[in-house]
């Protein structure tokens, strides 16, 4: 590889050496001058119209399932799964600093105490206020003008604890659809396990190709 320098400089060597120093300037958003910053985080976050909605939450949430109509307790199932994703999570913390690596360390010697928060989390219909909080990294998009907000995408970072107990809420909201019923529709690939946008162009090439070759009806509706 070294001998390649000579002959192409710019090559693997240059990008393998780029690759490895592109994280170690200021991060974005504190090199942003502040005026600026503002108006970008404005524009990709715009305020919701001044409505108050109504209270729509119990105080007690009623599931069926659990011991008196309360939300099951998190299983040990849940528990397992929550610490396998921890371990193979590679993403950076959120606002509290720890990485999912670290909170799957200590886990195993935490399991009753979390077990517990997140239990009461689920039978009291409520989500800790600093597990919304998440960290701005704003990350620079190609040919865009620098003074534009349009060329900067937000990547919101959260803490890995609250993205567990949102794994369980996900998890057991799913479970629900596809045993209690209604299920979600064929059509739907978003938010679905061992679903994708591959799956979706798959079966919208197979269906395009049936109304060409004539084989299936075709509707247009306006």
């Amino acid at each position: 590889m070294l001998r390649g320098l000579d002959d192409d400089p710019w090559g693997r060597p240059y990008r393998l050496t780029r690759k490895r120093l592109k994280g170690t300037g200021m991060p974005l958003v504190e090199s942003l001058e502040p005026t600026f910053l503002k108006r970008v985080v404005a524009d990709l976050f715009p305020l919701p119209p001044d409505i108050v909605p109504p209270n729509m939450a119990a105080s007690v949430v009623e599931v069926a399932g659990g011991e008196g109509g309360m939300a099951p307790e998190v299983s040990d199932i849940e528990m397992e799964a929550i610490l396998t994703r921890l371990k193979a999570r590679k993403k950076a913390p959120g606002p509290d600093g720890v990485h999912a690596r670290v909170l799957a360390v200590v886990l195993p010697h935490m399991e009753v105490s979390v077990r517990e928060l997140y239990t009461a989390c689920l039978r009291g219909g409520r989500f800790p206020v600093a597990w919304k909080t998440g960290r701005l990294c704003l990350v620079r998009k190609e040919g865009r003008p620098a003074d534009s907000s349009a060329a900067y995408r937000p990547i919101v970072l959260l803490d890995e604890a609250g993205k567990a107990l949102e794994w369980v809420v996900a998890s057991r909201l799913c479970r629900h659809l596809s045993v209690e019923g209604p299920d979600l529709s064929e059509a739907q690939y978003g938010f679905r396990a061992g679903r994708s946008t591959l799956d979706a162009l798959r079966d919208l090439r197979s269906h395009t190709g049936g109304v060409v070759s004539g084989e299936e009806a075709h509707w247009q509706y306006h």
